[in-house]
């Protein structure tokens, strides 16, 4: 078994630095043409390289700096032709400049990514919180002109650093934990990021790129300009598809991108990450994570370079389509219209959950559901109510605030 390490302080090499603009620190690898990839060299190296690539449009050599499992996938996307011709995900790129980066510790990402599981997984784990300039052919909600945020998860693999995560950050949660850059640019961002609780996405001249939260009519974006807010019902979620039984299903010969129902989302990922036999309260606690997860991405999407909220895999949620089942079915519908949110600043936070361990409650206030302590705590006579509080009171992911619960019309 190997020991997983994970360091917590800044490591930003001359390379990154160099791609930053400090061009007065000799670069320790090339900023063109293919990366040779050094063991040695720092994590945050992989960042620089991507944004590099991304600016010259190079994606067969950005596609080897993602971990194994994500490589099929970005090289799908980035030679699919309808991307390219709508502009949509990484090919909305215009140009790409680094303009800063810096390292998360544990106890600072996990709020936004899990770490956990990405310990699980691999060697070293990294995450940087990185602002990069883009200029864009149409803003989007995956991509606007300007400088863009988001939470880069390096990790080591097979003693190489390799890229696992490139997700939107949420600017203003991370700006009020005083975690961020503290600049003029970041403080704009995150007054505009406050405004997707009335369910607006805004470019930096107050203009709206799209309303979140999609009746019947979603565009390529999965986003309708007549919804409402991040506290109305979600209507439809944009999925990368990987497995074969889902891409198929939707008509695609290798993983696409698909806008989904968010309720068929939903009752096709319960049944694949919960036992459906579990107590009632159990499912239903299960239920109101797993909705608020996918809910949580719709507004800060987890793949702004496939242009979708998340995958179908754990990385996100386990999606399959047709594996709905009546009694998961049920769990959903009796949390329908009721929504998770921190008590006191009413924003919504990323519903995290695990496995947990059979016959545990697990511990309180992690920000995790366990899945097997939902059970536990549901044979003990708990509610759903209760099991949800438990997990996510005063933790990292509610900014330590009570989690608050919001009706919406069902």
């Amino acid at each position: 078994m190997i020991m997983k390490k994970v360091f917590t302080r800044s490591i930003v090499s001359a390379f990154a630095l160099t791609m930053l603009g400090a061009t007065s620190i000799p670069a320790i690898g090339p900023v063109s043409g293919a990366f040779a990839q050094s063991k040695d060299g720092a994590p945050s190296d992989i960042v620089a390289q991507m944004v590099s690539y991304e600016q010259n449009h190079n994606w067969s050599a950005a596609t080897p700096l993602w971990v194994s499992a994500e490589q099929a996938i970005y090289s799908d996307f980035s030679k699919d032709e309808k991307s390219k011709k709508e502009h949509l995900g990484l090919h909305n790129i215009q140009t790409a400049k680094l303009v800063d980066l810096k390292e998360l510790s544990k106890e600072e990402a996990q709020a936004f990514v899990d770490f956990e599981k990405y310990e699980e997984q691999y060697e070293e784990v990294h995450v940087f919180y990185t602002a990069v300039n883009y200029d864009v052919f149409e803003e989007s909600p995956y991509y606007l002109d300007g400088v863009n945020y988001r939470l880069a998860v390096v990790v080591k693999e097979q003693g190489e650093w390799k890229l696992a995560e490139l997700s939107s950050a949420p600017v203003s949660a991370i700006a009020e934990a005083g975690i961020g850059f503290r600049t003029a640019d970041e403080k704009e961002m995150a007054k505009l990021d406050s405004e997707k609780v009335n369910g607006k996405i805004l470019n930096r001249n107050g203009e709206e790129v799209a309303k979140l939260s999609t009746p019947e009519k979603a565009d390529q974006d999965g986003v309708n300009p007549d919804a409402t807010g991040d506290h109305n019902k979600q209507y439809n979620i944009n999925v990368r598809l990987t497995k074969y039984v889902n891409y198929s299903y939707y008509g695609c010969g290798s993983s696409c991108t698909k806008t989904i129902d968010f309720y068929y989302y939903v009752t096709n990922v319960l049944p694949n990450e919960v036992y459906v036999t579990w107590h009632t309260e159990a499912l239903k606690a299960c239920a109101e994570a797993t909705k608020m997860f996918g809910w949580y991405h719709i507004f800060y999407p987890k793949y702004p370079t496939y242009n979708a909220a998340v995958d179908d895999t754990t990385n996100s949620q386990n999606f399959t389509v047709k594996t709905a089942h009546a009694n998961t079915n049920a769990a959903v519908s009796a949390v329908g219209g009721i929504g998770l949110e921190k008590a006191t600043s009413h924003a919504l936070f990323e519903s995290q959950y695990n496995a947990g361990t059979q016959g545990s409650g697990g511990t309180a206030s992690t920000g995790k559901l366990s899945q097997w302590g939902s059970q536990y705590w549901a044979t003990n006579g708990k509610t759903y109510l209760w099991i949800l509080h438990y997990y996510y009171d005063k933790s990292p992911n509610t900014s330590y605030e009570m989690m608050g619960t919001f009706t919406y019309t069902y």
